[in-house]
């Protein structure tokens, strides 16, 4: 008895599958928010480069399936986050993401960059985190209410200027009248 399986179907599946695969990696490497998802156990099963650029984590630090915890851990270790007990803080940001809720969704770093947070629900039950640099535009938000408040200030003088040029006016005409 000879048993011959055609393994051709199951190469084009494996191939078809290497591609997307490829495709996805690509595509999660050229956006601009950072982003990391976690399943539903909060061990770690897809990031982009960026975010890991970010956070500046060691060479080989980052696996599937690492622990939410241990990432956060190493943020507190490295200073991206502060806490005067680490493990009442790691145990809380756990009890938000359970929950859907970003503690914090617009951070201001102490260099400066404020970056926005948002936290999306998979449907297992687990998450995926996007991060975005927003620093240029708050700035872009300041300088707009800036010159907001000193258009609005240079109406008013306008408006009293013209204001008093009526007045006087008034004035001259009743004068020659």
């Amino acid at each position: 008895l000879v048993l011959v399986r055609d393994i051709n179907e199951r190469k084009r599946v494996e191939a078809a599958l290497r591609e997307q695969r490829a495709l996805l990696e690509t595509v999660m490497n050229c956006m601009d928010p950072t982003l990391a998802a976690w399943d539903r156990d909060w061990k770690l099963i897809a990031w982009n480069r960026r975010w890991e650029e970010e956070h500046e984590f060691p060479e080989g630090f980052l696996k599937t399936g690492i622990a939410y915890e241990d990432v956060q851990r190493w943020n507190y270790e490295r200073g991206h986050l502060k806490s005067d007990d680490v493990e009442a803080s790691i145990a809380g940001r756990l009890d938000c993401a359970r929950h859907g809720i970003e503690p914090e969704p617009i951070v201001e770093r102490p260099d400066g960059t404020i970056i926005l947070r948002k936290r999306h629900p998979l449907p297992d039950g687990g998450f995926v985190t996007t991060r975005i640099n927003i620093t240029e535009l708050r700035k872009a938000q300041k300088l707009i209410e800036e010159q907001t408040r000193e258009l609005k200030i240079m109406a008013e003088k306008s408006n009293q200027a013209m204001r008093d040029a009526q007045a006087a006016n008034q004035a001259k005409t009743e004068f020659l009248a």
